[in-house]
């Protein structure tokens, strides 16, 4: 069973302490303020690739509130390998949030290829983490488009307080990779397209555009996903 390190961010306000996993809930934080945002270090275990098995969060630590602490922003800078970051889409709890960034971090390293061991970054939104059934859309999915909508601005204040650090990476010659699973495309597309956000939150374009738009990622089924690492035809760059 293998262990991962995952250094997140969320919009979810917790009910009760931050370093417990059940305080995360479906709430928001003001659509209108990213102040508040928590950012900390999540450990999981007990991943198992071949068995499909998302493992569970341990301990939550280095907590901070606004922004990475400066021992987690240091940690993601100097690496000493390419960097990850995940945002989830719908029917994704705070920790199916984790677990499913710590299954995909493990999932590309399991390729073997050097590129593809990366450190993994998890945004996280507030989804109920309902799954769908039947043909007509439920209360749950409509909610998680709503939550997915409030949440723009929070998404942007991440990738702005990502930048000096991807940047700082990338000064040692590692690359990015964004992986961004369902519901949460359509809001990375929405403002990637109109670059709408508070001028505090605006990250410059010679850092986010030389991500690639998408990679291959598993899904809770990964027996009809690819594997992607650096290189191969499932990862898309640009130069």
């Amino acid at each position: 069973m293998a262990q991962s390190t995952v250094y997140f961010a969320t919009n979810r306000p917790p009910d009760g302490p931050a370093d417990e996993v059940a305080s995360y809930t479906t709430g928001i934080q003001p659509p209108s303020d990213s102040s508040g945002m928590i950012y900390g270090t999540a450990f999981v275990g007990g991943i198992d690739v071949a068995g499909n098995v998302q493992g569970t969060v341990g301990a939550i630590t280095d907590i901070s509130v606004g922004r990475f602490s400066p021992d987690a922003a240091g940690d993601l800078a100097d690496a000493g390998r390419n960097l990850l970051v995940f945002i989830h889409g719908f029917d994704n709890s705070f920790s199916d949030a984790l677990t499913r960034a710590a299954f995909n971090r493990e999932w590309l390293s399991a390729s073997k290829a050097e590129a593809a061991d990366m450190s993994v970054v998890a945004f996280s939104w507030p989804s109920l983490g309902e799954v769908l059934d039947g043909p007509v859309l439920p209360d749950a999915y409509k909610r998680d488009q709503t939550m997915a909508r409030l949440s723009g601005q929070h998404l942007m204040t991440f990738f702005a307080n990502l930048e000096p650090i991807l940047t700082a990476a990338r000064a040692q010659g590692r690359k990015t990779y964004l992986l961004a699973h369902s519901m949460a495309i359509l809001r990375c597309r929405a403002r990637w397209k109109t670059g709408s956000c508070m001028a505090t939150a605006r990250p410059t374009c010679s850092t986010w555009r030389s991500w690639p738009p998408a990679i291959a990622a598993p899904t809770r089924s990964t027996s009809r996903s690819r594997r992607a690492s650096a290189g191969c035809p499932g990862c898309r760059e640009r130069s």
